[in-house]
């Protein structure tokens, strides 16, 4: 069993007798700074490409003087949309903003207070157990030394075409059990905090919703079990903050990395307490964003995740929030749909400073000229585009060996860039600057190629609106006629931003991921407050609210999210009262 041994040990609560942390305000933390050398001192970190942003700005940075909240959640573009808004008014309740339909109350939003928004933050809430089975009773496992029953059900299953079928459904201490091996009798077993009493997600944005201060939220917080989020507040006394939540397992000595044995060595000592979770208020910057980045405080002690998306959006949050004054909720919308490529900036003049043949020199040129931003008319965006895919590919082909190849889907974006920068011996060999450069510039000449072949030699053809687009594709889509495939899907449209851009645009060539909902508060005035959202309010493709949205949200217009009641009833398209009989 020696084999299925976590290998990597984990600082988590070095000290076994620490099982919490004092819960005092993180007030020494700083937001991420732009040292790539922080980040790529480990470029073989796991990196997630989706995510989320959220921030909120201290009214010493704002126009206002108010504290602003900013939230755009990057989820599936789908219809319906998973988000639904809503403004929620009853004795004792008075929130609006986003939920999503099958989830009480509003997970993004605002009431009468303050204002708090989410992002994902990544924890680990789950492990697989390898059990030795009994060869006489394969329905027993070994555990603390003896052989213990596993929890044996069946189910029946209607199958088109084979009628009902029975399954077995078998469960260990820990959980479900997933697979057996009965030729070397072992079973792997899933241990999962979402599968614990009291998991229930976003249930904690009922209490969130009623919350009145700062300490309130957090307390709200602390019975946020799932998902893993970052959770941010501003509000009208002029208090900004932060706090991470949910289940985060407490391990000793290992990190949940790996397959451990199930044997009763490798048990969950309980959660971290959410109000001692990473978290602070009113930080000296003025001001504190998330971008699914690493955001841990060093030395905190405990390992929440091995997996954080591209710190690319987060150096944009900083770059942008270091020099910010008076900031607006106009400044704010530009940043929800703000495009610049971080990468980009860093790998572009590597490109430029080579001696390139003259073939090339015209789309370097362009390059060399280029701002960065991934817009949807850019020429430049689309020659870099295609050379990152091109360069991607050449370090997969280079360094993956044939096979393992298909183990592999891709190279990491801040793989390559840390690489590219500073190209390693051990992967490069000793001229590893001279073998880089040379690939560099074939995956030049193939982005070029590929461009010429799909728009023609006319370099102005070839705008980044041209290789992606956004289009709403309802799930039904293949079931229907063409008549009805064009009342239930949107119209494509030319869409600008990347994978790792602030304006998240994520899929092949369609948008399948992206800023599905978006919300800018100001707490001065909460009737100044802004959204998006698309394709509409509605699911049912009949009425003029199921893709009226699409277009607005595509070109980066918001509509207003009025709060009080004078506001709401003098813009109201019409009003339903529901009364019992």
């Amino acid at each position: 069993m020696a084999d299925y041994i976590a290998s990597r040990a984990t600082p988590a609560f070095e000290n076994p007798e620490l099982k919490y942390l004092n819960d005092i305000e993180v007030s020494t933390l700083k937001s991420p700074d732009l040292d790539l050398e922080i980040l790529f001192k480990d470029p073989f970190q796991s990196v997630n490409t989706k995510g989320s942003n959220n921030w909120v700005v201290a009214g010493s940075k704002t126009k206002s003087g108010k504290p602003i909240l900013a939230n755009d959640p990057h989820r599936a573009i789908q219809s319906p949309s998973l988000r639904y808004w809503v403004h929620l008014n009853a004795p004792g309740w008075n929130v609006i903003g986003g939920g999503e339909p099958v989830l009480p109350g509003v997970s993004i939003g605002r009431n009468e207070y303050g204002a708090w928004g989410l992002t994902i933050f990544p924890i680990d809430q789950e492990d697989i157990y390898v059990y030795k089975t009994n060869p006489d009773q394969p329905n027993q496992y070994r555990y603390q030394g003896s052989w213990k029953d596993m929890e044996v059900e069946t189910t029946d299953i209607q199958v088109r075409g084979e009628g009902i079928v029975t399954e077995l459904l078998k469960y260990s201490i820990h959980g479900p059990i997933l697979f057996e091996d009965t030729e070397n009798h072992l079973a792997y077993g899933l241990k999962a905090a979402w599968l614990d009493v009291g998991a229930a997600p976003y249930l904690a944005s009922l209490r969130m919703d009623q919350a009145k201060t700062w300490d309130e939220f957090r307390h709200a917080c602390s019975f946020s079990g799932l998902p893993g989020e970052n959770m941010v507040w501003a509000d009208k006394k002029g208090n900004i903050g932060w706090q991470a939540v949910g289940l985060t397992p407490i391990r000793f000595g290992w990190s949940g990395s790996l397959p451990v044995p199930g044997n009763g060595d490798y048990e969950w000592q309980g959660y971290v307490p959410v109000r001692a979770m990473p978290h602070l208020s009113n930080p000296s910057e003025g001001w504190y964003g998330s971008a699914n980045n690493n955001n841990i405080p060093k030395g905190y002690p405990n390992i929440f995740s091995d997996t954080y998306s591209d710190p690319a959006r987060i150096f944009r949050l900083n770059e942008v929030f270091l020099t910010a004054r008076n900031h607006t909720i106009e400044d704010s919308k530009a940043l929800q749909y703000d495009t610049k490529s971080m990468t980009a900036e860093r790998l572009v003049p590597l490109i430029t400073r080579l001696a390139l043949p003259t073939d090339l020199k015209s789309a370097a040129s362009r390059l060399d000229q280029w701002n960065f931003f991934l817009d949807k008319d850019s020429v430049a965006a689309s020659i870099y585009d295609r050379w990152e895919r091109a360069m991607l590919a050449d370090l997969k082909k280079k360094l993956i060996p044939s096979d393992n190849f298909d183990v592999v889907s891709a190279i990491d974006r801040t793989k390559m860039l840390a690489w590219l920068l500073d190209p390693p011996e051990f992967l490069f060999g000793q001229k590893a600057r001279k073998v880089v450069d040379s690939m560099i510039e074939n995956s030049l000449i193939t982005a070029i190629e590929q461009l010429e072949t799909e728009f023609g030699p006319n370099m102005n053809d070839w705008s980044y609106g041209k290789l992606y687009y956004a289009q709403v594709i309802h799930p039904l889509n293949t079931l229907l006629d063409k008549n009805l495939q064009e009342k239930v899907n949107t119209v494509r449209l030319p869409r600008g931003g990347g994978a790792n851009t602030l304006n998240m645009n994520y899929g092949d060539s369609r948008q399948i991921v992206g800023g599905s909902f978006r919300i800018i508060i100001d707490t001065e005035d909460w009737d100044l407050a802004v959204g998006t959202s698309t394709p509409g309010q509605s699911g049912d493709p009949r009425s003029i609210h199921y893709k009226n949205l699409y277009k607005d949200w595509n070109a980066g217009k918001y509509f207003p999210v009025y709060f009080s009641k004078d506001k709401i009833f003098s813009t109201a398209e019409s009003v339903m009262i529901l009364k019992p009989d």
